[in-house]
């Protein structure tokens, strides 16, 4: 079992007691060039994907009207929400698709299709309908859904959503000005990336009408960026970074800028990043893009030093903001205490507007040579570089990492950092790997003080301080065939030369109350008590979650106090839970939390908001499929996380302050019902094939067939019956090929495929 890290004074004490003990020796260190990894990375998520999937029978969600008044369940379930045709929409950590409006009280989580949905009108082209993206949306914690269909293009095919609802600045319910926003990277069947999607949909309250499975008709709702640089929208790719929307009224996302996104090598030509900037205008969105340049060192083959993810974050109001990457910054003109050493190597590079975005301002760098506040304690938890006694601050982009602004409009760069190797200019990219005595080979030794540690990089008026937020006990396992921990790496491999597995990394990411008082921190990882051999890796994910209280900045010369709470919280594992209601643990979210997103902004839910008596409740899903498999339709869960930090006997979720009384939508956990009491076989069929339909009671049975244009080519109705019924479908008529048969039990729907083959 893991150790926790608590930060209380014994600690503190300790950390004092090593504060000026050297960096320690590093026997069985092995230089490791992390640039294939990241090359890598960064290719799968170009890649193409296949648009066949396998059988599945999962959640689905079409929009449906509501029928009768409901009882309203207390949050504190998780609940499968939806689904969709496979893993690849989820797996970037940066994105942003699970939103909590403050304003509204609601939460949105934007994602791609699940295969029974049926968007209007059906794709014509062979996987076009992998592209369709929906929003599912809740106005009381997650008691209830709604759909609605967000992006639909026949030859576009939306990848990598995310996005969250909008209301005009003032408004306070769903049926006012509310519009739900998705963006992200278009692709098509030739699987080039030739833009991006930039949509919105005016939605309505919870089973209204405009909550259907078509995308908005009103003109400039449905925006085709193409990444071609032409106006009005400028030049950018893979807007799928840091989704905001703000109390200014304006809506931010993140893109790439890069001279050819479809190039490879040199030929990319990464440049930057681009904050595409939306203003509700007439019922719509005018959009635009403003690109941020960061000045870094080149390699001796002419590539930046850089990452290729950047990151942005806001203040609640939108006048304070930050974009920053991860690179080796280009010293030229620097004073030298910031040119070489502990200062050459991947770290922030951070650019701040106070203006709402209409100029940037380069911030100071981290000077890591100082040694002095919580930069000593970093260095106690390092490996110095080959042949020197410098230790040289890697930000470990195998975990992911994450950045929030605070209520002094401070900016927080959350991370783990390794141990550089080298700092020569040409071996920048080299890290250490260690051997471990279970026989595995890590990028962290996992013995004392050098396991992975979690530090929060915190502005301040006169630099930046560092706080150990905890530690992890597991790190990422590889991914390609052939490297550390691939095997223990739960999903499943793609096949081919390279047999590539996506990731199962910590994922961090943060939240924090609307007026940035207070930060959750969460990331994901393994028990290593219950892992293969006890093996470090990241094989069996729960997720955790720590809190931070920030004090009033009162003078730009003292850093503002901050608080680490010294409890920490499994959410989807939890053991002697301290929550009301009691949590229930589904199965496919305990070990298996994957992919995890949680929201931008929570709530307070406690009536007293001072440590140590604060709740907190925190919006957080969780995708996976039952064998981890990265091909197969995977299903959303998600919690309204009851993170109750100070033993808090009774939590009051903020209300909705349109709260009318309410009519039960068709959810996910209705459709799942209905799917696994489906058959239909045999498939592929010939002349004939029987659908199987299980119900508990009689209730009236519609079966609809689509061909692949999404043309309607039978209908029937049958009386249903308690038990099993069967229905014959004669389909010699038919031309060999694909169709969608649709079925619907009352207001309940489900899809499946049937293959004809005369």
């Amino acid at each position: 079992m893991k150790s926790k890290l608590l930060l209380g004074s014994a600690v503190l004490a300790t950390i004092g007691a090593f504060a000026q003990q050297p960096l320690q020796q590093n026997p069985g260190a092995t230089p490791m060039d992390l640039g294939p990894y990241l090359a890598k990375k960064f290719e799968k998520l170009r890649a193409p994907e296949p648009t066949a999937v396998r059988p599945f029978y999962g959640p689905e969600t079409n929009p449906s009207a509501r029928t009768a008044n409901a009882a309203i369940a207390a949050p504190g379930s998780w609940k499968a929400i939806s689904a969709s045709m496979n893993i690849y929409g989820v797996v970037v950590s940066g994105s942003k698709p699970l939103m909590y409006n403050d304003q509204l009280n609601t939460v949105s989580f934007v994602h791609r299709k699940a295969p029974g949905y049926v968007p209007n009108p059906f794709p014509t082209q062979s996987g076009a309908e992998t592209g369709a993206i929906v929003g599912v949306f809740t106005d009381n914690w997650g008691a209830e859904w709604d759909t609605t269909l967000i992006w639909n293009d026949d030859t576009k095919w939306a990848r990598y959503p995310q996005g969250g609802i909008y209301n005009i600045p003032g408004s306070k319910c769903l049926t006012d000005s509310a519009f739900i926003i998705a963006t992200g990277p278009v692709t098509s069947q030739s699987s080039s990336w030739v833009g991006s999607y930039l949509s919105s949909k005016h939605i309505d309250t919870l089973g209204g009408p405009r909550n259907n499975d078509t995308v908005s008709p009103d003109f400039g709702a449905i925006v085709f960026a193409a990444n071609t640089g032409a106006l009005p929208y400028g030049k950018f790719d893979f807007p799928s970074l840091d989704f905001a929307v703000t109390d200014d009224g304006l809506v931010r996302t993140l893109g790439v800028w890069a001279n050819n996104y479809n190039g490879t090598g040199a030929a990319f030509g990464f440049r930057g990043a681009a904050v595409v900037t939306g203003t509700f205008v007439s019922g719509t969105f005018a959009w635009e893009s403003d690109s941020i340049e960061p000045k870094v060192i080149m390699s001796s083959g002419g590539t930046p030093q850089i990452f290729g993810t950047p990151h942005m974050c806001w203040n609640e109001s939108g006048t304070v903001g930050y974009v920053w990457f991860i690179g080796v910054r280009d010293t030229t003109g620097m004073p030298d205490s910031l040119v070489n050493r502990s200062n050459g190597g991947f770290q922030p590079i951070v650019y701040k507007t106070t203006n709402s975005g209409a100029t940037w301002t380069e911030m100071p760098k981290m000077n890591f040579n100082t040694k002095t506040n919580a930069f000593d304690d970093l260095f106690k938890h390092m490996l110095p570089v080959n042949n020197d006694s410098i230790g040289l601050p890697y930000f470990n982009p195998g975990e992911e990492m994450d950045g929030i602004v605070d209520r002094n409009d401070r900016l927080h760069i959350v991370s783990t950092v390794f141990s550089g190797s080298s700092a020569h200019p040409d071996s920048l990219n080299y890290i250490f790997t260690y051997p471990n005595a279970d026989g595995e080979r890590y990028w962290f030794r996992h013995t004392a003080r050098l396991q992975p540690y979690i530090y929060d990089f915190t502005e301040t008026g006169s630099g930046w301080k560092v706080t150990v937020i905890d530690s992890m006990s597991s790190e990422a396992p590889g991914t390609t065939n052939g490297s550390d921990g691939y095997g223990d790496n739960p999903w499943d491999p793609t096949g081919g030369p390279d047999d590539v597995k996506t990731e199962s990394s910590a994922r961090i990411q943060l939240s924090r109350t609307a007026d940035g008082r207070y930060i959750i921190y969460t990331f994901a990882e393994s028990d290593t008590g219950l892992t293969t051999f006890g093996h470090k890796w990241n094989s069996r994910p729960n997720v955790i979650a720590r809190m931070a209280e920030i004090g009033v900045e009162t003078s730009t010369a003292v850093a503002a106090s901050m608080t680490v709470h010294p409890m920490e919280i499994n959410i989807t594992n939890p053991s002697n839970p301290v929550t009301v209601p009691p949590y229930t643990i589904s199965n496919q979210v305990k070990d298996a939390a994957s992919m995890h997103f949680i929201s931008s902004k929570c709530a307070v839910i406690s009536n007293t908001a001072a440590l140590p008596n604060v709740a907190i409740g925190l919006p957080i899903t969780v995708s996976n499929s039952t064998n981890f498999a990265q091909y197969q339709p995977n299903t959303h869960y998600y919690l309204s996380a009851n993170l109750n930090f100070g033993n808090v006997s009774s939590v009051d979720w903020p209300k909705n302050m349109c709260a009318s009384p309410k009519q039960p939508t068709v959810d996910a956990v209705a459709e799942l019902s209905l799917e696994s009491n489906i058959s239909l076989y045999p498939n592929p069929a010939g002349t004939s094939a029987k659908l199987d339909v299980k119900l508990e009671k009689g209730s009236d049975i519609s079966v609809t067939i689509f061909n692949t244009m999404g043309q309607i080519v039978s209908t029937s109705f049958h009386k249903g019956t308690a038990g099993t019924n069967s229905v014959d479908l004669n389909v010699s008529d038919f031309a060999n090929g694909v169709y969608m048969v649709n079925i619907k039990v009352g207001n309940t729907s489900g899809t499946k495929r049937l293959l004809i083959q005369h």
